[in-house]
């Protein structure tokens, strides 16, 4: 302290060093008993500190607990269905719950993935469910998308709102051919799915719908689905960069 008119606070617990002037705008001095009670704070601050890191280590090894216990348990079972069953729907899908699972499990504790790395993912997958189905897919990318990085999270919904979509699309429609195109509007990635459609009048949005709606709206985006003229259908994902 400089008789008072200052207060030299050190640094700690991942804060910066502060000098603190003019107490009470001047009106009075620092003393001893404010140096002891921004001493005080610091050691609050760095149990609160050591406290939280403990609780995010427990909750990290809770998770890789869970993690494994999906993995090992319900995976194994999954995969003994698949390779099991005569029925080939039924191993659909088994396939799409393990899909589901694995996006579960990245969302969990994964490292995430670039937005180009993601979207190859999708199409690979779409293109194998679009063949078992006897689809035809035809995928249509802009070259100029950026180099974004998805959090597991972001990579987890995006990827079970499109598993989704394709799911309706073909166990609704069974179309001939399905049409997907991903693009840049402004700022914004638009994901857009057509194919044909001729059930006609209302759309009804059940429970794989309206999961698709929460979990890009988690990530602040939309989901829009119309019919065309043409006797078409198109849903489309647009959701902020």
């Amino acid at each position: 302290m400089d008789d008072g008119l200052s207060l030299a606070v050190p640094a700690r617990s991942g804060c910066p060093a502060l000098r603190l002037h003019l107490r009470e705008d001047g009106q009075s001095l620092f003393s001893h008993r404010d140096q002891q009670f921004v001493e005080s704070l610091q050691a609050l601050l760095g149990q609160t500190l050591l406290q939280r890191s403990a609780l995010d280590e427990a909750a990290k090894a809770e998770r890789q607990r869970i993690g494994e216990d999906l993995h090992d348990d319900l995976g194994s079972r999954l995969l003994m269905l698949i390779h099991r069953s005569h029925d080939e729907e039924l191993a659909g899908i088994a396939r799409d719950a393990m899909a589901d699972l694995r996006s579960i499990l990245s969302a969990i504790d994964g490292p995430g993935a670039m937005l180009a790395e993601m979207l190859a993912d999708c199409r690979a997958e779409a293109a194998a469910r679009c063949e078992a189905a006897g689809t035809e897919l035809a995928w249509q990318q802009d070259t100029n998308l950026p180099e974004h990085r998805l959090s597991a999270q972001a990579r987890s919904a995006l990827e079970r709102c499109l598993r989704e979509l394709i799911t309706n699309a073909l166990k609704h429609a069974r179309p001939a051919w399905l049409e997907a195109r991903v693009e840049l509007n402004g700022n914004r990635l638009a994901i857009s799915l057509r194919h044909p459609w001729s059930a006609g009048g209302e759309i009804r949005k059940g429970r794989g719908l309206q999961g698709t709606e929460r979990r890009i709206g988690s990530l602040s985006g939309t989901l829009q689905i119309s019919q065309e003229a043409a006797g078409q259908l198109e849903a489309r994902l647009e959701l902020p960069l």
